[in-house]
Formats: C-alpha cells, structure tokens, sequence
C-alpha cells in the first residue's frame, strides 16, 4: 500500500549613493555607489527585512514585502514589532518578490530596492531607473551573508551595526568549533518547516535550504535533505523512512505530534527515541511566519542550540551560555530588553 505524501520544503524566503565612488559586491555582481546617510529606499525581499533593523538602518524604509495585504513581516516580524509598533501603518506594503507592486514603488520615489536573490523584478525595476541590491538571506552560506550584510552596511552608511553583526555570528561560529572537536559520530537530521504563508503540510529540503543545511552541518549533524531538488522540495513518507533520521527538528508552524501521531513514521529511529523538536523562537507580541531560530537573522542562536541537542556532553554550563547570547542577540540588534522563547528544549 503506498504511503501518503509529507509535503516537505524548507522555507527558507540599494543602492543609491552620494559620493562618486563605485563598486561592485563580490557576492552578488551588484553595482552600487557609496552613500553618506541611510537612503529612502524599499524592501522587497522577506528576508532582507529583519537585517536592516539589525543594521539600525529602519529609519530609510518607506516599502516593505506585506504581501499585499499588510502581513505581519514574514520574518522576524514579532521582532520588528516590538522595535517599531506603528512600522506596518507608516509603511507602504510594495508586495513580495512574486507579486511586486511596480507602480507603487515607483511613486515612492525610493533610491534603491532590496531584492532577492532570485531578482525576479530587477531588470524591470532597473529600466524605470531604480536601482537594486539583491541579498540572498537563506539562499546562500553563511560566508556570503555575512558578505551581503557587510555590503549593506557600507552602502547604509551603518560598517559599525554590520561588523557587530558578522562578529556575533563568528563568534558562535567558533564557539561550536572549539566544542565539536573531538566528536566521533554525526548523527542524521531532517529540518520540517511550514509550507508557505498559508501552508497546512510540513515540508523540508529544496531550494530554500542551503543555510539551514550549512547550519546542521556546523552544528556536528548530516542534513539527510540537503540533495532534495526542486523549488519547495516536496518529499514522501518513504524518503524520511529510508533516511531514518536520528533526530528531526520541526521550523515554523509545525506541530510535532504530526510526526508522533503518523503510524507509517512509527518506526523512524527519531520517532523511537523521542527525539523530534519544536526549532525554538522569540514568542512574545505577534508571530512570524517563519520566525525562528534557524532563520538567516537568527542563525547563530539557531547554530548554538542544534549543536547542543546533538552534543551535549560537548558543551558545559550551556543553559547560561544561551541565555547570555539571547540577551545580546536582543539587546544589540533590536534593543529589546528580554523576551520569552518558545520550545526551548535542553
């Protein structure tokens, strides 16, 4: 009898100048000039969105990706709430890289616009004279992230916010570097996430999955979904039985017990130890969509806690340590206080 179908994707979903001085980012190809002050300009990618807040870059926005329907922001939106309640009514809603609102864009007049990395809009935006940088969130390695997060923060004019930035992710980095050294066994990891804005399935692997996957990895595990083809790649039943993961991590509008409460799953080794998790996320005010610790602006916390759940005799006093860099995540970036997290497991 053929096993049902688990739909499984991992989701992962400027630059005007003032100086004379041209360059071009070596992780994008984009051409862009160097600017004295933040620009008025538009966010059109997602996932771009929560980056210029960490950059303390927020006060240029005048469009941002709603969806066309003033959606909370997919990404680390409970986040930029806290930040700036009135962000979504001040701001005009330009759509999303699918859907773009071209017309709307234009009247705002915006020096530059965020773009995927896709850049399913660039030419067009390009031939009515606005200018684009495309940054590519979880389509990319950690390494050119940090590359595009660096660009931005020169041509926001913000180098200090992006170097804080880039040193909190090495410095996680090497962090779990210094404790996996002497690991013997990697264990098998499958990441679920939700399947788009208005998904009800689970869905992992694809194209969106390149950082989550280099995040497994880093955190001493084998993504069992990293060769999934295809745009949201869709999975059966009988690919997590053949792969039997050791542990699976379920992302953004998941619900584990979808896992425990499928009999075909039953014997997933996974299922069997009890090891299948809710991937943490900051709870309080308004959810995201696809807010959580394995997203791109959250990928050192994200880094952290994987490693641990698949070494823990590795790591000494970890409980602390956690709780100091989400402080530091919070306080430094989005000047926030504390906030509670969800599906914190140890």
């Amino acid at each position: 009898m053929k096993l049902n179908k688990i739909s499984l994707i991992l989701v992962p979903f400027f630059i005007f100048a003032c100086s004379q001085k041209s360059t071009v980012s070596p992780s994008t190809g984009n051409q862009y000039n160097s600017i004295s002050k933040t620009p008025r300009y538009a966010v059109l990618f997602p996932m771009a969105l929560p980056f210029c807040f960490m950059l303390k870059a927020q006060d240029g926005i005048v469009g941002y990706p709603g969806m066309n329907r003033k959606a909370i922001p997919f990404f680390a939106g409970n986040l930029i709430l806290k930040e700036d309640p009135d962000f979504i009514d001040k701001t005009i809603d330009i759509g999303n890289p699918h859907i773009t609102n071209l017309e709307v864009i234009k009247s705002l007049n915006p020096s530059l616009v965020i773009t995927a990395p896709f850049g399913i809009y660039n030419e067009k935006l390009n031939s009515m004279g606005i200018k684009t940088f495309s940054f590519c969130g979880q389509f990319c390695g950690v390494k050119s992230l940090l590359s595009d997060v660096n660009e931005l923060g020169k041509l926001l004019n913000h180098q200090q916010d992006a170097k804080e930035i880039e040193d909190f992710y090495k410095q996680s980095i090497n962090y779990v570097k210094l404790h996996l050294q002497n690991i013997k066994r990697k264990p098998k990891v499958l990441y679920l996430t939700q399947e788009g804005p208005s998904g009800k399935s689970l869905t992992a692997g694809g194209g969106f999955t390149k950082l989550d996957s280099q995040l497994i990895s880093m955190a001493g595990g084998i993504d069992v979904a990293k060769d999934v083809k295809g745009m949201f790649g869709q999975i059966s039943t009988e690919d997590i039985i053949k792969w039997n993961p050791d542990f699976i991590f379920v992302g953004a509008g998941g619900d584990i017990n979808l896992i425990y409460k499928n009999k075909a799953l039953s014997h997933v080794k996974a299922v069997i130890d009890k090891r299948v998790y809710l991937v943490p996320s900051f709870c309080s005010g308004e959810k995201s969509v696809y807010s959580n610790w394995y997203s791109s602006e959250q990928f050192p916390l994200g880094l952290l806690w994987t490693s641990y759940m698949l070494h823990p005799t590795h790591f000494k006093n970890f409980k602390s340590y956690i709780q100091k860099e989400e402080k530091y995540y919070l306080n430094t970036f989005w000047n926030i206080s504390s906030m509670k997290v969800c599906n914190l497991s140890f």
